[in-house]
């Protein structure tokens, strides 16, 4: 288990439990500049890969970026998150932050010459919007290693550590039209404009691949995409690039009692909402645990969970034990690593958490047995967002630092 990772997941949730697919808010890290409250479920999700990823150069000499996204069911887009990073984590001023969405121009073969011709943008610009400084968001989110890439010479100029965050609220939704029996694709275009002050803005690349590459192109002289797009791939694997966004909608429910992100992130591991599956974590007796690293020291403010019920039938009563667990290394004769010392642990009822949806898509769902094998249970078709602020009298304290780095584990039980 790389507790680096980003991409980590056991799972997600059981009957009625969750599971370790995780994000931990640290109240001693960089606290985010403002709210960014997410007041819809997530429609599509292509989350940041923030060690060893990139950042696509999304400002200046007339660049703009797009990636594609599938739709399955009408309904406005009422947000769009973006993450990205600054050249040299040189932080400039946004002076616009121009969005827009267009129709799709699906990818096609030449059956004679075997040539793909990769799907792109349409002509058809069905939304945009700018906003102004005042009208998005920006959180400072949490380490990153990253180059820094411009696709328009595809060299690497420079690296960055840092990502950021940005939160969009359309006055103006575009309705999606997808259905089910029909669905269809929509491509996000976006471009930050700068200040004169050197900056460059650059969106993350993502750990999620879906259907062709993104694509860069040109602005023309009105402002807007010539529609000159051209697929982006790694120049060292030739793998193509996606990008780090989310958009959220209505149509998947409208959170019930969610909480919003008011302090810094520490650690996340994003949930598998593609291929991923969940583990029984209930049932009295059964309880998952993960473990993440630590190399800076100080309480953890905030935990949040992604989890799933089997066969979708949601526990209203649930409660959960989370506790934090000292770390067992692995060793000669111990070759896995595993939860030690008890070290912090907190039973949260009804009403002491917050619980929203967070996005529709089928999954199988696992009991362990001790033998270590997987059974079979049945399957969820939803996704919930758990949130959890322990008791700021008994909040855990980490204790690693970056001479002298520690893991912990976190684990969770649910009972009802």
């Amino acid at each position: 288990m790389n507790p680096k990772s980003n991409e980590m997941e056991v799972s997600r949730g059981s009957i009625p439990a969750m599971v370790l697919v995780m994000l931990l808010a640290a109240g001693s890290a960089r606290a985010q500049t403002q709210l960014c409250p997410d007041t819809n479920g997530v429609k599509w999700i292509q989350p940041p890969q923030l060690d060893g990823g990139w950042d696509v150069k999304d400002s200046r000499d007339s660049i703009v970026l797009a990636d594609d996204f599938p739709c399955t069911a009408t309904g406005p887009i009422t947000e769009l998150h973006i993450w990205g990073s600054w050249l040299n984590d040189f932080h400039g001023t946004i002076t616009n932050f121009w969005l827009g969405i267009y129709d799709d121009v699906p990818g096609v073969t030449n059956l004679t010459s075997g040539i793909v011709t990769p799907s792109h943008p349409g002509t058809n610009l069905l939304w945009q919007q700018s906003f102004l400084p005042t009208q998005f968001v920006e959180n400072a989110d949490q380490p990153a290693a990253e180059q820094f890439y411009d696709p328009t010479t595809q060299a690497f100029i420079g690296t960055d550590s840092y990502a950021w965050y940005y939160c969009f609220y359309p006055t103006n939704p575009f309705v999606q039209q997808g259905q089910p029996n029909r669905p269809t694709n929509y491509w996000l275009a976006a471009r930050a404009q700068l200040a004169s002050d050197g900056s460059l803005y650059g969106w993350k690349t993502s750990t999620l691949t879906y259907n062709d590459a993104a694509v860069w192109g040109t602005v023309a002289a009105n402002g807007l995409p010539s529609g000159d797009w051209q697929s982006m791939t790694n120049a060292q694997n030739h793998q193509p690039l996606n990008l780090a966004f989310i958009i959220t909608t209505p149509t998947n429910n409208v959170p019930t009692n969610c909480c919003p992100e008011i302090n810094g992130v520490k650690w996340v591991q994003w949930p598998d909402v593609f291929a991923g599956f969940d583990v029984n974590a209930s049932q009295g007796q059964t309880t998952l645990a993960d473990d993440f690293g630590c190399i800076t020291p100080g309480p953890i403010a905030d935990i949040r969970l992604w989890g799933s019920w089997l066969n979708d039938n949601l526990d209203p009563n649930a409660i959960f034990t989370l506790t934090f667990w000292s770390d067992v290394p692995a060793l000669p004769g111990n070759p896995t690593s595993h939860p030690g010392t008890n070290l912090w642990s907190q039973t949260f009822g009804p009403g002491q958490y917050g619980i929203c949806l967070y996005t529709n898509l089928p999954e199988p769902f696992y009991t362990p047995s001790a033998a270590g094998g997987l059974t079979p249970s049945g399957n969820s078709t939803k996704l919930y967002y758990l949130c959890f602020t322990p008791d700021p009298a008994s909040t855990f304290y980490q204790g690693g630092t970056a001479n002298a780095p520690t893991n912990y584990w976190l684990s969770v039980n649910v009972s009802g």
